[in-house]
């Protein structure tokens, strides 16, 4: 595949117009060479050309025009869409296109069960929240310095990986996401939870679990930025149509519940539960019954008053070991001493002979 690989464009130069001739110049048409493609991608391919798939980009706008009208609709009814690209072309531009948006991004790892264990994420972020205030207030400063070094090091690493979903106060509505094929694990938590997924789709990669597919090349760098300033854009007018109050009309339309319009679930006043909890099967009978009789009362001060006994015994101080020493063994006499001495005088008379 031809390098179309560039640094990262910087945040304020002038993103080119939506067009089949900006797509063509950014390399977008590129694919992967012949041998690593999809099958299932067939669909989206024009053409072949010295090993290297070319891509439609009639496809291509499509995809992009109704991802942008599909984002507008959501979010002017007061949904959140995350941004989703982690490669090293991407997350720049991933970054400035959702805070131009307002929207939450991924830009540096997608955690395993950011979607799926919500819960769990929304607590690292208030974690996050109170690091910050120990710094804000003064009281990071008075600790010791390896307390600060540790509680620096934890923000950090939060910081690194959840920065850009500190706008989420619920599930996101939707995502966007730049190179299906390694940001799969996303895609499945999406697909788990019903969320939509709108990707840029390369000819390596699965387009079947992608509801709004925009097949291109996900390594060019400016043509990663067209699409996602197309969507943002898309993005912004919602929000612009929201603070007018017009969106609540789609809202209907499209039959979008979001997770604040969800109606409360009913508290369970069962006492008996799975776990064995108050009058399950696990848990035992936990009635209260009657007064006690006499006979078992007096049981009852008996034990406790063995119990007592015992325990003041253990707390008594034990008596001192003794200590038994052994008797210093007494050195043996030496068998092989004499034979030598023997065997030494008998060497000079040996030598006079």
């Amino acid at each position: 595949m031809p390098n179309t690989t560039a640094p990262a464009p910087d945040a304020v130069a002038e993103v080119p117009k939506l067009s089949a001739e900006s797509l063509l110049e950014a390399g977008f048409h590129f694919g992967h060479r012949t041998s690593r493609w999809d099958p299932r991608m067939k669909q989206y391919i024009r053409d072949k050309k010295n090993g290297i798939h070319i891509i439609d980009l009639k496809q291509s706008l499509r995809g992009m025009i109704r991802a942008k009208h599909f984002l507008r609709n959501l979010v002017s009814t007061g949904a959140k869409v995350v941004f989703v690209g982690t490669k090293k072309q991407a997350k720049d531009i991933v970054r400035v296109e959702a805070e131009r948006a307002l929207q939450a991004f991924v830009s540096e790892r997608w955690l395993g069960g950011t979607l799926t264990n919500f819960p769990t994420i929304k607590r690292r972020l208030s974690r996050l929240e109170k690091l910050e205030s120990l710094e804000s207030s003064g009281a990071l400063a008075k600790m010791p310095k390896k307390m600060q070094a540790v509680v620096n090091r934890e923000r950090k690493k939060i910081l690194n990986n959840l920065e850009g979903l500190r706008r989420l106060d619920n599930l996101p509505s939707a995502l966007v996401i730049v190179d299906a094929h390694m940001e799969h694990t996303a895609i499945l938590e999406a697909r788990k939870l019903g969320v939509p997924v709108v990707a840029i789709v390369d000819t390596d990669s699965n387009p079947e679990f992608v509801d709004i597919v925009i097949p291109g090349n996900d390594d060019s760098v400016r043509g990663i930025q067209i699409v996602l300033h197309t969507l943002a854009d898309g993005c912004l007018e919602g929000r612009r149509m929201h603070e007018q109050g017009k969106g609540m009309e789609m809202k209907k339309g499209l039959g979008i519940v979001g997770y604040d319009d969800a109606a409360p679930k009913q508290r369970d006043d069962r006492r008996g539960n799975r776990m064995g909890g108050r009058g399950g099967p696990g848990g035992g009978n936990t009635r209260r019954r009657g007064p006690r009789s006499e006979e078992e009362s007096a049981e009852t001060e008996a034990a406790t008053k063995e119990a007592v006994e015992a325990a003041t015994a253990q707390a008594e101080p034990a008596p001192a070991p003794t200590v038994r020493t052994k008797p210093r063994a007494q050195k043996k006499p030496d068998a092989a001493a004499p034979a030598a001495e023997a065997k030494a005088e008998a060497k000079p008379e040996a030598k006079k002979e």
